[in-house]
């Protein structure tokens, strides 16, 4: 959760409130089990903060992360059973490591509270506390390069491809000019400018980036890093556009064995790269059974 969780003991108040809504959208009742023994994201009744106190009201911290356990319909209402997960259950710490290492930890900055903000798609709030971070550094300081490539990433979120390389190709400059040639941090200002070039179509140049980013990456990285993943995965999709089906699985199948060793089983990247070995083989006229449970075994989760 990315708020806090308002609930109650009281199952006809909840009720109440799902039907109340209008007509034209489906009613949802959250049924959710709570283990008071196991640590967990904090919960607390606060029937005696509440001015309505007769509702029984529960309060979930955010962060509480739930499990769906099942999901059924009753009387017009979908009831959709959910059990709160500890902290310290193994998939789910998992999958709450890996979204640690997307967005980073350490020191709170308008740098690091603009990559969160990203993450939410807080476009506009997070653009201005990456010009609030520019502002703090001194002209030609090397902490500019990471914010231009944040700023272009949001453009690039946007949509506004021509602002998305003009950022990307000045966090290039800059860290061109004060990082050693084979340094990671080049290979990311590559692997994005590849990205925007993916989008708009320019396959060449597309391509030309990403195996400029492989190539310092592969010096950098170890050969199942994620990054390089990432790298295959997308040059992937260029090859497929272009009907370059051979070299297009073999990128996505490379990803793929990459992505299994370094991410939950069940993670939606997973089930992205088996989406498109599927296309690559409904394109060809193959249909690998394989392949196929484990794009509807994705689509279900």
């Amino acid at each position: 959760m990315r708020s806090f969780l308002s609930t109650s003991t009281d199952r006809e108040a909840a009720l109440c409130f799902a039907q109340a809504g209008a007509h034209d959208v489906e009613k949802v009742l959250f049924v959710i089990e709570a283990d008071t023994h196991r640590q967990t994201a904090p919960f607390a009744p606060i029937s005696h903060l509440s001015y309505f106190r007769s509702e029984d009201e529960v309060l979930f911290m955010l962060g509480a992360v739930f499990r769906i356990e099942k999901v059924d319909h009753d009387g017009g209402v979908w009831v959709v059973k959910l059990v709160l997960c500890s902290k310290d259950a193994h998939e789910i710490k998992k999958m709450i490591d890996h979204m640690k290492k997307e967005i980073g930890e350490g020191e709170a900055t308008f740098y690091s509270l603009g990559r969160l903000l990203r993450k939410m798609g807080k476009y506009e709030k997070a653009e201005r506390c990456i010009q609030q971070r520019l502002l703090e550094l001194p002209q030609n300081h090397p902490h500019e390069a990471p914010c231009y490539h944040l700023l272009g990433n949001i453009a690039d979120d946007k949509g506004d491809y021509t602002l998305a390389l003009e950022h990307h190709n000045k966090s290039l400059s800059i860290n061109l000019h004060t990082l050693t040639p084979d340094h990671p941090h080049i290979g990311y200002s590559y692997n994005s400018i590849g990205g925007v070039y993916n989008v708009m179509g320019d396959n060449e140049s597309a391509l030309q980036n990403y195996e400029k980013a492989l190539s310092i990456w592969s010096k950098c990285y170890d050969e199942n890093d994620e990054r390089i993943g990432d790298v295959y995965n997308n040059m992937g999709n260029i090859y497929l556009r272009e009907n370059k089906l051979n070299l297009a699985i073999n990128n996505y199948k490379r990803s793929l064995e990459i992505k299994q060793k370094v991410l939950p089983t069940d993670h939606p990247t997973v089930g992205d790269i088996y989406m498109n070995i599927g296309s690559v083989c409904a394109t060809k006229g193959e249909y690998d059974m394989e392949v196929c449970t484990n794009v509807v075994r994705h689509i279900a989760v």
